[in-house]
């Protein structure tokens, strides 16, 4: 929708009135699938604006989709960022919030399940056993050798000694699985691969029936497809880039789930046009931004800005996942276009030093870049941080690079404009027009010749006194705030509701 028809929307709180008023409760959102934590933060700023909004987050454990990663206070290294064990972190005082679930499908459904309304004594037990017991043995968090040897190994000894807590396991799951509605037929078209047996599909449907909005990121909609629920809105998050033009089972299932989503909300100014290819219809889509909490940033960074420190050389700040070489279009991020300006940049005889992230699945061609480049003794690579930690780089970095493969910015973006440091990054300003009055003022740069310019314009003037990272802070505070965030994706929430297809299952798991 045209920015210019946004000043005569109603306000986030007037248009969440009238959902309260019409459905005589507080509005239920399920956020399902927690990309980068945006499906986390997005429910923390409902939250506080009195939403009932969850956070199911199944069979997904990357330490980046945490809120342990983005609230806690923490220094750690991780033997596989896929699977990280929490407990044995001191978290500073940090609490996981219960409405955070994540987990094996079944077992955080089961658990979801418990927590809503009113559950007995016995069900909430059952839901907690199963889900400790099988995260657990999803992310091999046990304390030796031999305790794994007993709870996962196949041998006939072990499955003997573990007898009697796989069947107190079975009675968990018995007591806290409900009730289930009558298994719902799959929607025409649905891909065959990607089809759940009949139980699980009744117990996703008795679950996420709760919800007035199950507001799904990447391709987790597919869920509530297969639940028989026409409550759900796909969000792409880059997905549309490359993966549903993909011919891949992935690919057909990415295709198929936006084609046939009732809402489509649209992050990625570059992803409108994939939109229209695939032949989503326009009335059905909606630009959205990334969520992204200003004031939890303010309360770390103490909410003023600070101009880049005048001490030591000027430093490049690359926290982008290092993905440039193979894979389809929605992931890759262009980190070799940064680093070839650099090596140029180096050749000049300016010093500097760059800071990158050790994360990715190409950070040993990275570094053959850097070693072939002569950058080497230029650079650090540090290991991933929380949120918190992350931001004290950002305050360190004369400039920012973020990605230079999509016209458009996400997350670590949004980091650098809060901060107010330079940014660097590919960027289509005239693209944006459904998304902002105007464009952010960072240097925009696709090729290594663009990327040089601005690199070379950083280190010449290292403390920025042309004011361009001051004019970024205030740019995301003015076109990116909490307000416009919620107020569009409610106005969604509002449509979706009176639209609803779905109210048979609805009106059975919540009777006005």
């Amino acid at each position: 929708m045209p920015p210019a028809k946004r000043s005569a929307r109603l306000t986030s709180d007037q248009i969440l009135g009238q959902i309260v008023q019409k459905i005589g409760r507080p509005l239920r959102v399920l956020h399902l699938g927690n990309v980068a934590n945006y499906a986390y933060v997005n429910a923390k700023m409902m939250r506080a604006m009195g939403i009932v909004a969850d956070v199911l987050d199944p069979d997904f454990y990357h330490i980046m989709a945490t809120p342990e990663w983005q609230d806690g206070d923490f220094q750690a290294t991780f033997a596989d960022q896929f699977k990280p064990i929490w407990r044995k972190i001191d978290l500073n005082g940090f609490e996981r919030p219960d409405w955070f679930v994540q987990g094996p499908l079944l077992p955080a459904l089961r658990q979801l399940s418990a927590q809503q309304g009113e559950a007995t004594p016995l069900k909430s037990w059952g839901a907690r056993f199963d889900m400790a017991l099988s995260r657990r043995r999803a992310l091999d968090d046990f304390s030796g050798p031999l305790s794994r040897f007993f709870i996962a190994s196949g041998h006939p000894f072990a499955r003997l000694v573990r007898a009697p807590l796989t069947l107190v396991q079975r009675f968990a799951k018995k007591v806290a699985t409900p009730s289930l509605l009558q298994t719902p037929d799959l929607p025409a078209g649905f891909p065959a691969g990607a089809t759940f047996d009949a139980d699980t599909r009744a117990l996703i449907a008795h679950v996420l029936s709760y919800y007035d909005v199950v507001h799904s990121y990447t391709i987790s909609g597919h869920l509530a497809a297969q639940a028989g629920l026409r409550n759900y809105i796909a969000c792409e998050l880059g997905t549309l880039r490359g993966l549903p033009f993909e011919a891949s089972p992935m690919g057909e299932l990415t295709a198929w789930l936006y084609r046939d989503a009732p809402e489509v909300m649209i992050t990625n100014p570059d992803c409108i046009p994939a939109a229209k290819k695939l032949g989503i219809a326009r009335q059905r889509t909606t630009t959205v931004l990334h969520p992204y909490d200003i004031a939890a940033a303010d309360a770390v960074l103490g909410g003023a800005y600070t101009p880049p420190p005048l001490d030591g050389l000027p430093l490049f700040f690359a926290p982008a996942r290092h993905h440039w070489r193979d894979g389809n279009a929605s992931w890759l991020k262009g980190n070799h276009i940064y680093l070839e300006a650099l090596g140029r940049l180096a050749q000049e005889g300016h010093a500097f030093k760059l800071v990158t992230v050790d994360w990715g699945a190409e950070t040993d061609q990275s570094r053959a870049l850097i070693d072939t480049l002569g950058l080497t003794s230029h650079t650090t690579w540090i290991e991933p941080a929380p949120r918190k930690a992350l931001w004290q780089w950002y305050q360190k970095a004369t400039a920012v690079f973020d990605q230079f493969n999509a016209q458009s910015f996400g997350g670590a973006a949004l980091d650098a404009m809060a901060v107010g440091r330079r940014l660097i990054t590919r960027f289509d300003a005239k693209a944006i027009a459904p998304f902002f009055h105007e464009a952010p003022p960072l240097s925009s740069a696709a090729s290594i010749e663009e990327v040089l310019v601005a690199a070379r314009g950083a280190v010449l003037d290292p403390t920025d006194q042309d004011g361009n990272g001051h004019k970024l802070y205030h740019w995301v505070r003015a076109n990116h705030g909490q307000e416009r965030q919620l107020s569009d994706q409610l106005q969604v929430y509002q449509r979706l509701m009176a639209d609803d297809a779905s109210s048979d299952l609805l009106a059975r798991h919540n009777p006005a």
